[in-house]
């Protein structure tokens, strides 16, 4: 990659370096030789500050100081509050002889540790000079004046101090910056400076100084290049200057220091590629000459007025302070290890350097180096016990080094220390006031006293905040609190609760005249957060799924606690039973993350089960979707990227071709935000061109729309696919891709992907883990995701792009960071950007790319097979009609059955017949595919229906005549059983219209159906989720009515009248048509493929629609041809009675008796018999029961048994 991530793979030889170390190369020191998970919080005493208090937030960052050996038997009870309150006493008895002597001097010490031995951390204030005092002070928005802005976040920049303003130059902020920023500390005025002349090419963690009228900068690291170059600004003109040095050049560096004395600028240490430096030059400032310097390695006993007290221990376990092992009296001259990220400061004509990494430890060592014996002095044993750090500050104030901040190996701090450079001892510091949070890579300058602090990087993010140290002096109460602060440091307070600690403490709090005292040494609020990661795909994606992952693992570096992934998450389904598993455990994770649209779905179903459960849902999603205040949801621009990255292609006049998914999958915004950034840049005609594949991740589809664009004279190409399929085409092919996907692709490619927008999921992840641990959750909380914060930035640039161009770029995204957003144009909005389905005017469209696909149509010969059964049906069911019109509409079986009501039996079995043909048809469309469900249904409901309803109208005028004793027997009347038919007809077709308009019938082309190849198809029809609903309750209508007619085909068992005799094989008909519907349902539940499912609905289908004519009209053409009584009696044959009064449609002339013994007979209207009778209706009735009692016993003993029933 470069240079810099070799430096940064050697600082961190235990941990394999993250991809993203570019966005954050700090991130790979996080959590280096850490071996407890635990969150490491500052250990600040809180007080609430009441009554007589001063309302000051008190911060005492001396707690090295008073830390030393642990004392025997703990003599210092620090829980003892006579003790305690003898040290108020004795603080206060001092302060009034201070006003003479300024000199605290605790007499009572003595009570407070009777140990003759006593050590250090058991000692109380010696003197009020022993303690510097600070008050810090953020400059913030309110306090600016003008309309200037302050500089981008950034860190590893410079901070220089002219007269009464201060330079900011340079740094990283995503990317390298060269541009010159300046405060104005009277006027609190920021102003961007521009400048003439040569300016320095971008860079961090360079040095920079002034001398004269003139703002000098020196090395650093640009990305790609160490550098060794030497800049001048004048600060009068503005004008850079490239300045050309001669003698021995240094080395090329960066984070190195530079210190001024008189003329010469001493360069010391730094790092060159995975090389530490030691070395010292010095450069001449008026002849711009380098020299080199060799310094003595013997020893010297060199008296420094210093306190040669042996440290006999370190109570400070840090593993960094490696320095702190010497007790040598004397001061080695050997000149200090190599190191990089250390600090320098110059007092008189020493210069001090402090800390620094050496490539395996942060240092706490302290060096000086005597400019005029050109002498090093190690000064680690005097008082050397500060915790080891590196990418710290240090300014100098009246003879002291002040340090701040940094990072010591496993976390960024946020102390304040002080070494007097005149004792060569480091003093105890007491600062009040808000400190900056913690970072590292900041820079501070020094202006009346005063130090002021820029940027650098902190918890999460770059930082763009100044602050001001001030010297300060406290109130008298303010000094009893730090007296007692100090007093009470023991492990006696740790892990007591904060009522514990008011417990213990409240006499002495009321000593100072405070209402309670809080120790929160080792206390917080803070709860526990288990953090779950639902991938759709795999890690190792090097696209969206790394990046996903790579944002957790930095949010796990960050808050020190270990999540779970699970890859491969990609259905509701999976997504369903993958969180409640996560869920349902002993020990339960509390923040569930999703990655993926498809995810989202299921994630707020269950989510809202499980309201105590913390949610971050990725997706556009509303408030009101939201099921409880604890989800929170994330997405990002899916349009600046492809604007800057078309704004970049512009700007290179190259022609780019351009792969989207295109409509319905995603409409065209990404290559029209592509376009409009090449506008922007005020190509005049730029030239891209698109192709679209319908798809997000298909290999294939990608591949065909690769080579369309090859063939094509086209130079660059981009995409809106989550993979790389199509750079690598041209990037085999030598030419030049964009990174679109979010990783940085040239860790992979180089310098041939022209630049990369990289996502950051860090941010969103850490801000969630945050709230959750800080127990702040934000209602409603919603995150998306952009350039302005830092969840967008750019990888490196290629060497293509001209220096000229990166920079317009770079102002581009400050555009877009400061709120600006010029991908809108015309009034439109964000909204109708993403609703664009046509290409911009302008853009060469190439149309869709679908790899050619073959019909696969292996199941012709079944499907011809019941096309040929189903027009045979067709042909049987149009036989009988005629035949029972024309042939026999005057036998007695036709009769009674009435025509009509035979030719509809007839209509619904060819009605499923023509259905069946529909489905096997090879060639389908959406009308086939709605007209075949409108024909198996209705002819379903109209042979089912019309079957149940006659059947259910002889069984009532059977029981009507057995409980009345009525022999009137007559047809039942085709009108009444149409009425009874209408609501079924009415209910079939209102559920058949709403499938036709809402379920969206129609046909498709199925690819790699039923095991054929992934681009073989076959044409089938389907519907949408809400035609399946509907499917169903068309067929839950259908088996009820099934269910009724297996009930009404069980009670007409018992009628064996010879005029109703048909109710019999309608329960036959029934029963079959039954028993196929419950066969389709066992095997429809084994079978999944298609084609194997429309062979067993057509078997079935045809069997009993078939089956049911052939019953029916059988047995009634079977009766006709011999006719003869199932008890074997003879018919006797009447010829039917011509004169009759009848009603209902089709009902005919009766013709009565069952045996020639029978003397009577009915018709339909209850006329005189044709035969010789009695001329008594009432007596001809009696005999026609008797004689048939005698006759048809069987019969008989079904009447009685009828009538049982009733």
């Amino acid at each position: 990659m470069g240079s810099n991530l070799s430096v940064f793979q050697s600082h961190n030889k235990k941990n394999k370096i993250s991809q993203n170390s570019k966005k954050n190369p700090n991130l790979n020191n996080i959590n280096n030789n850490n071996e407890n998970n635990s969150i490491k919080t500052n250990k600040d005493q809180y007080l609430d500050n009441y009554d007589n208090f001063p309302r000051d937030e008190l911060v005492n960052n001396n707690n090295n100081n008073n830390n030393n050996n642990n004392n025997n038997n703990n003599n210092n009870n620090i829980n003892n509050n006579s003790n305690i309150k003898l040290s108020i006493e004795a603080t206060l008895s001092n302060w009034k002889n201070s006003n003479s002597n300024n000199t605290i001097n605790h007499g009572s010490n003595n009570n407070i540790n009777n140990n003759n031995n006593e050590n250090e951390k058991n000692k109380i204030l010696k003197d009020s000079s022993n303690y510097s005092f600070y008050n810090w002070r953020q400059i913030g928005e309110s306090d600016l004046q003008g309309d200037g802005k302050p500089p981008s976040c950034r860190y590893a920049h410079t901070m220089t101090a002219i007269g009464q303003n201060i330079y900011i130059f340079g740094g990283y902020n995503g990317v390298y910056l060269n541009d010159v920023h300046c405060f104005d500390t009277i006027n609190k005025k920021w102003s961007l400076i521009q400048t003439t002349g040569p300016t320095p090419i971008k860079r961090a963690f360079h040095s920079s100084w002034v001398y004269g009228k003139k703002l000098y900068i020196y090395a650093g690291f640009n990305g790609k290049l160490i550098l060794n170059d030497l800049y001048s600004l004048d600060i009068d003109s503005m004008e850079w200057k490239f300045e050309v040095t001669g003698g021995v050049q240094p080395k090329p560096r960066f984070e190195h220091t530079t210190s001024l004395i008189g003329n010469s600028i001493y360069l010391f240490g730094g790092a060159n590629d995975s090389n530490w430096l030691s070395d010292i030059h010095i450069l001449n400032l008026e002849d711009k000459l380098w020299r080199s310097i060799t310094t003595p390695t013997s020893s010297i006993n060199d008296n420094f007025n210093n306190n040669n007290n042996n440290n006999n221990s370190n109570n400070n376990s840090n593993s960094n302070n490696n320095n702190n092992n010497s007790n040598n009296n004397s001061n080695n001259l050997s000149p200090p290890p190599k190191r990089c990220a250390h600090s320098s400061c110059v007092g008189g004509n020493s210069i001090f350097i402090f800390g620094g990494y050496d490539g395996g430890l942060r240092l706490n060592s302290i060096y000086e180096f005597d400019t005029i014996k050109k002498r090093w002095y190690n000064l680690h044993n005097h008082n050397s016990k500060k915790m080891g750090r590196a990418a710290h500050s240090c300014s100098m104030i009246n003879g002291s080094m002040i340090s701040f901040g940094g990072f010591e190996g496993t976390k960024r701090l946020n102390d304040l220390s002080l070494f007097n450079t005149q004792k060569k001892e480091w003093r105890p510091t007491v600062v009040f006031g808000q400190p900056p949070s913690i970072r590292s890579y900041h820079s501070s300058c020094v202006i009346d006293n005063k130090m002021y602090i820029f940027g650098g990087f902190g918890e999460l993010n770059r930082l763009n905040d100044l602050f001001i140290l001030e010297p300060f002096f406290p109130s008298l109460s303010n000094i009893c609190i730090l007296q007692l602060l100090i007093s009470s440091k023991s492990e006696n307070d740790n892990g007591k609760s904060i009522e514990q600690l008011k417990k213990s403490h409240s006499q002495i709090a009321e000593q100072v005249n405070i209402s309670c005292l809080y120790f929160l040494n080792n206390v917080n609020g803070d709860q526990e957060v288990r953090m779950a990661l639902l991938l759709e795909g795999q890690v190792d994606d090097l696209g969206i799924n790394y990046e996903v992952n790579q944002g957790l693992a930095e949010t796990e570096a960050l808050i020190q606690r270990a999540a779970k992934v699970v890859n491969d998450v990609n259905s509701y389904d999976s997504t369903y039973d993958s969180i409640k598993s996560l869920l349902d455990q002993d020990n339960p994770y509390n923040l569930i993350i999703t990655s993926s649209e498809s995810q989202m779905s299921a994630a707020l179903d269950i989510a809202s089960d499980y309201e105590n459960t913390y949610f971050l849902i990725f997706g556009e999603i509303g408030d009101e979707e939201l099921p409880h205040s604890r989800v929170g949801t994330y997405y990002f621009n899916l349009i600046s990227p492809h604007f800057v990255l078309g704004f970049i292609a512009g700007g290179m006049g190259k022609s780019v071709g351009m792969v989207v998914p295109g409509p319905p999958t995603e409409n065209y915004f990404t290559a029209n935000a592509f376009y409009a950034g090449m506008k922007h840049y005020g190509a005049s005609n730029p030239s891209l061109s698109v192709v679209a594949t319908s798809s997000y991740d298909d290999y294939d589809t990608a591949t065909g729309a690769g080579r369309i664009l090859l063939t094509k004279d086209i130079d660059i190409c981009t995409q809106s696919q989550t993979d790389m399929t199509v750079a690598n085409m041209f990037l085999n092919a030598s030419k030049w891709a964009f990174g679109t996907n979010g990783f940085p692709q040239s860790n992979i490619y180089g310098n041939r992907i022209i630049q990369s927008v990289v996502h950051n999921f860090q941010v969103p992840f850490y801000e969630a883990a945050n709230m959750v641990i800080k127990n702040n959750w934000k209602n409603g909380y919603n995150f998306f995701g952009d350039f302005n914060n830092d969840f967008f930035f750019l990888d490196y640039y290629s060497f293509l792009v001209d220096p000229l161009l990166k920079n317009q770029t770079e102002d581009l995204i400050q555009t877009i960071k400061s709120g600006s957003k010029p991908y809108i144009t015309n009034g439109s909005t964000y909204n109708k950007l993403l609703q664009q389905t046509k290409l911009t005017s302008g853009i060469i469209d190439l149309g869709y790319y679908a790899v050619p696909t073959t019909e696969v149509y292996s199941t012709g010969g079944v499907n011809k097979t019941f096309m040929a059964v189903s027009i045979l049906e067709m042909a049987v069911c149009l036989i009988v009609g005629v035949i029972v019109i024309f042939f026999f509409n005057k036998n007695i079986n036709i009769i009674y059955s009435t025509i009509p009501y035979c030719l509809t039996i007839l209509l619904g079995a060819c009605l499923i017949a023509v259905a069946i043909f529909l489905w096997n048809l090879r060639n389908l469309n959406t009308p086939i595919c709605t007209a075949k469900i409108w024909m198996a249904s209705l002819g379903y409901n109209i042979l089912i229906g019309f079957i149940i309803i006659k059947s259910s109208l002889i069984y009532f005028k059977f029981k009507d005549m057995v409980k009345s004793k009525n022999e009137k027997i007559s047809p039942i009347p085709f009108g009444r059983i149409v009425l009874w038919f209408i609501p079924l007809l009415i209910i079939d077709c209102v559920l058949l219209i709403i499938y036709s308009t809402s379920g969206n019938p129609g046909k498709i082309d199925s690819l790699g159906l039923d095991g054929i190849g992934r681009y073989e198809y076959t044409q089938n029809c389907v519907n949408n989720l809400t035609g399946d609903i509907l499917l169903y309750i068309i067929l839950v209508f259908h088996g009820l009515q099934l269910l009724y007619g297996c009930v009404i085909a069980w009670k007409t068992r018992v009628i064996d009248l010879e005029e109703f005799i048909e109710a019999h094989d309608f329960a036959t008909a029934i029963y079959l048509i039954t028993f196929c519907s419950f066969i389709i349902v066992i095997l429809m539940v084994g079978v999944t493929s298609t084609s194997n499912r429309n062979t067993i609905i057509s078997a079935c289908a045809i069997f009993s629609s078939f089956s049911c004519v052939l019953i029916i009209f059988g047995a009634k053409f079977w009766k006709i041809y011999k006719p003869v009584e199932d008890d074997g009696l003879p018919q006797i044959k009447l010829k039917p009675q011509k004169s009759y009064s009848g009603s209902g449609a089709g009902s005919g002339n009766s013709s009565g008796s069952k045996s020639k013994k029978t003397s009577a007979h009915s018709s339909a209207s209850g006329v005189k018999s044709g035969t010789s009778a009695p001329t008594q209706t009432s007596q001809s009735a009696m005999a026609s029961i008797n004689i048939q009692n005698f006759v048809n016993p069987i019969e008989a003993s079904s009447r009685a048994a009828a009538q049982n029933d009733n």
